[in-house]
C-alpha cells in the first residue's frame, strides 16, 4: 500500500516470535487502536477509517492465525492471552497508551487489556461487543472442522464437498451478521474478505478462539467494575448475535460506561454502517 500520512500503511510486527499483520494511518500522539472480532481481520476497519478525521494515529492489528498473522498453535488464545499479545504489539510500535476500539470479540480483548494494564488504556470503545456472560451453545464446535489435523482440513477444503459446506457457512454467517442489510458481495472489499475467510488456518484459528470464550467471560465479568476509563458501548439495534440488552447491561457494569445505539444496523455494522459508526465514535471521543 502507498505510504503517507493520509494513506494506509501495511507492515508486520513480531510478538513471541510470530509475525502479526498491522495497518496504520495518520501520525501523532493520539492513538486509536482497533481490535477486530472473531473471523475478521484488520482490513475490516478500513471503511470506518475512511470516515474518521485524520487527527488520530489509527492502528489495527490482525489477531494471531487470522489473515496473514502467524500463530503459536500449542497455546490457548484466550481473551487475556490476546490482550497481552495486542499490548505487546503496541509496545513494539513504540506506543505507551492508546484508546482501544474493539468490535465483537475484539471488545472482549479490549476489556481484558484494560484489566491487565489499565495505565496503558486511555479509553474503550466497545462496538457490538461481547462482555456479558452467555450460555455456551456449541461455540467452537463448527461442523466444518472435524477433529483432524490441520493438514487434513486444508486438503478437505480443496474438495468439492469442503467448498460446498464452506460456501454455505459463509453465506449463513454473512446473512446473520449483516442483517437487515444485504451487502453487495461482488465488491473488491468483500471479495478480499471472502478469500481470507476461506483459508483453512483462518477458520481453525477463529474456531479455537471461541472454545473457552463463555467460561472466560464468566471469570472476568465481575472485574469490569474496576475499569475506570471512559467507555463507549455502541450497540446495533438489529444485532442477532449480541442484542442491545447485552450492551445495556455491559454499559451499566462499567463505572464510566455510556450506551449508544445505531438504529437499523446488525452485528457487522462496522461494514454496513461504517459512516454512522465513525460519527458516533468521533462524537464520543470529543467528550473524553
Amino acid at each position: 500500500m502507498a505510504e503517507g500520512n493520509d494513506s494506509v500503511r501495511e507492515h508486520m510486527v513480531e510478538v513471541d516470535g510470530r509475525r502479526l499483520h498491522v495497518l496504520e494511518k495518520g501520525e501523532g500522539d493520539d492513538v486509536l487502536y482497533f481490535l477486530h472480532g472473531n473471523s475478521e481481520t484488520a482490513y475490516n476497519w478500513l471503511e470506518v477509517w475512511s470516515h474518521l478525521q485524520t487527527r488520530w494515529r489509527l492502528i489495527a492489528l490482525t489477531m494471531p492465525g487470522y489473515g496473514d498473522s502467524e500463530r503459536e498453535w500449542r497455546v490457548a488464545h484466550t481473551l487475556r492471552h490476546l490482550a497481552r499479545i495486542s499490548l505487546t504489539a503496541l509496545s513494539r510500535l513504540g506506543i505507551e497508551r492508546a484508546t482501544l476500539v474493539g468490535h465483537s470479540q475484539g471488545g472482549g480483548v479490549s476489556l481484558a487489556a484494560a484489566l491487565q494494564e489499565p495505565r496503558r488504556v486511555r479509553g474503550l470503545a466497545l462496538l457490538a461487543s461481547i462482555g456479558v456472560p452467555f450460555e455456551d451453545e456449541g461455540l467452537g464446535r463448527n461442523r466444518l472442522i472435524p477433529r483432524r489435523p490441520r493438514v487434513w482440513f486444508e486438503w478437505f477444503l480443496r474438495t468439492k464437498r469442503g467448498q460446498s459446506i464452506l460456501r454455505e457457512q459463509l453465506a449463513q454467517g454473512i446473512e446473520q451478521t449483516t442483517h437487515p442489510v444485504v451487502p453487495d458481495l461482488s465488491t473488491p472489499e468483500w471479495q478480499r474478505d471472502l478469500s481470507i475467510w476461506s483459508r483453512a488456518r483462518h477458520i481453525i484459528a477463529a474456531n479455537e478462539d471461541l472454545k473457552l470464550l463463555s467460561r472466560e467471560l464468566r471469570d472476568i465479568y465481575d472485574q469490569f467494575v474496576h475499569i475506570e476509563v471512559p467507555t463507549l458501548v455502541l450497540a446495533a439495534r438489529e444485532d442477532q448475535l449480541i442484542p442491545v440488552e447485552a450492551g445495556e447491561i455491559l454499559a451499566r457494569r462499567l463505572p464510566k460506561g455510556q450506551l449508544d445505539v445505531v438504529p437499523g444496523a446488525g452485528h457487522f455494522f462496522i461494514r454496513t454502517h461504517s459512516g454512522e459508526v465513525a460519527n458516533r465514535l468521533e462524537k464520543w471521543l470529543s467528550t473524553v
